[in-house]
């Protein structure tokens, strides 16, 4: 008998040739009409409706398993640790801890223990992530603007020797 795995669980990376076919999966899924109902063959290939929610999720999974990727599904309402929600934003528990306190993120207290629920730490990330993007086309636009953003063959051997002699401080 088969089970069904619990909400959090990791569905490892698949191997080259099931991410070929992954891939194929989730491309014939997302150009579907997603207003139009789509169907599962079940073990006994009775069609099985496919709610749309259900669609993205496979979707966005596909996307994920066809680029090599692990996927976990989560409930959004998951409370999450402050270790948990840093390890999700790759930062320090003190940093995250330092957001928190800040107003940052949303949290609530269990005791002493602080609890973070994983939609807000997702939302924080996609913030801080677009945030970054902006920056970046920022300094982009800048040096555009300076004449620093094409660099003429003089310069770029100046920094080749600048890294170079950077590199060799270390060695």
């Amino acid at each position: 008998m088969n089970s069904i795995p619990d909400a959090g669980q990791v569905v490892a990376a698949p191997n080259a040739g099931q991410r070929a076919l992954i891939r194929s999966l989730g491309e014939a899924i997302a150009r579907s009409d997603p207003d139009a109902t789509g169907y599962l063959a079940a073990p006994n290939d009775e069609p099985f409706p496919l709610p749309s929610a259900l669609r993205q999720v496979l979707v966005i999974a596909a996307q994920m398993l066809a680029r090599g990727g692990a996927v976990s599904v989560l409930p959004a309402d998951r409370m999450l640790t402050s270790q948990q929600a840093a390890d999700f934003l790759n930062v320090s528990r003190t940093h995250l801890v330092r957001l928190l306190d800040e107003g940052k993120i949303p949290f609530e207290r269990v005791g002493r223990h602080r609890r973070v629920a994983l939609a807000d730490v997702v939302t924080f990330g996609a913030a801080r992530r677009r945030e970054r993007r902006q920056h970046l086309h920022n300094l982009i636009e800048l040096s555009k603007q300076y004449g620093l953003y094409d660099q003429d063959e003089e310069a770029m051997q100046h920094l080749a020797r600048l890294r170079d002699v950077d590199r060799s401080s270390f060695e």
